[in-house]
């Protein structure tokens, strides 16, 4: 980082990945209402950036701007302090973090659709992304990949470790992953290891609900069958999942398990 101020690249409000972010490092909503207030648990949006009204006239942008249109997109002044982007996808946010790393104006819509606009300069600006560990095939590899694939190899971003410094990567510079965590770093890395141990415990757990008075006979024999297979450790060989216990311990298998509510703290079950 070279500039001063912080840009936030976050998800929509509905996305899951923001949600996790919004669980873990903030506590919503487990701790709406708590004894820390409000005003301390619930995320950020694109209308608390500093530079959201930079004309003063309680719209976004300056004058002239309607944000209909690319052409007329607001403005927002990443100058002006803390920045926050909200994005559509996840691909998105990696756009984001590149630009504001490596410069150039960033345009984009929010979650009603009108246009806004963040010139980031000649970039160095220290940026905070919301992405879940399946980007991490997307990180720019090198050397330059031989597969074909057109990654761009000075993004600048990476994924953190957690309680420390260090940064995470992909180094496969063909299809595939290849995690390798940096030389001295002191923080837990996102490894499939450190997620089965339990001391990476910034994951989240999926579940499938339905109506059990809606879906019977052959539906309900089709959806329990298609659980199972997807909570099955054989179904949970990539590197950024792992089968939730008390299935059959292994090396796809955590050792730890919230039971399906994201507030409760990890149960050891191995």
């Amino acid at each position: 980082q070279t500039k001063p101020g912080v840009v936030v690249c976050r998800r929509f409000p509905g996305s899951g990945t923001q949600s996790s972010y919004n669980w873990y490092f903030g506590g919503f909503p487990c701790s709406l209402g708590s004894v820390n207030g409000n005003a301390y648990a619930e995320p950020k949006e694109l209308a608390d950036s500093a530079g959201y009204d930079p004309d003063g006239d309680g719209l976004p942008g300056n004058a002239g701007e309607t944000g209909a249109t690319a052409a007329t997109a607001y403005t927002l002044d990443v100058t002006s302090g803390v920045t926050v982007i909200e994005n559509s996808g996840s691909g998105d946010v990696r756009n984001c973090l590149e630009k504001a790393n490596n410069g150039g104006v960033y345009t984009f819509t929010n979650k009603e659709g009108k246009w806004f606009k963040v010139d980031f300069g000649t970039g160095g600006y220290g940026a905070i992304g919301v992405l879940s560990l399946d980007s991490l095939d997307n990180r720019p590899k090198s050397p330059v990949p031989t597969d074909g694939s057109a990654l761009n190899t000075v993004s600048g971003w990476s994924f953190r470790t957690l309680d420390g410094a260090g940064t995470y990567t992909d180094s496969n510079a063909a299809s595939g992953v290849t995690a390798v965590l940096s030389a001295g770093a002191t923080g837990i890395a996102p490894s499939k290891a450190n997620l089965i141990s339990g001391i990476y415990d910034f994951a989240v757990e999926l579940t499938f609900q339905y109506k059990t008075s809606k879906v019977t006979g052959t539906t309900k024999a089709f959806v329990d069958s298609l659980v199972a297979a997807i909570a099955a450790p054989a179904g949970n060989t990539s590197v950024w999942v792992a089968a939730i216990p008390p299935a059959d311990s292994g090396s796809n298998t955590a050792k730890a398990s919230r039971e399906g509510t994201m507030c409760s703290p990890l149960k050891f079950f191995y």
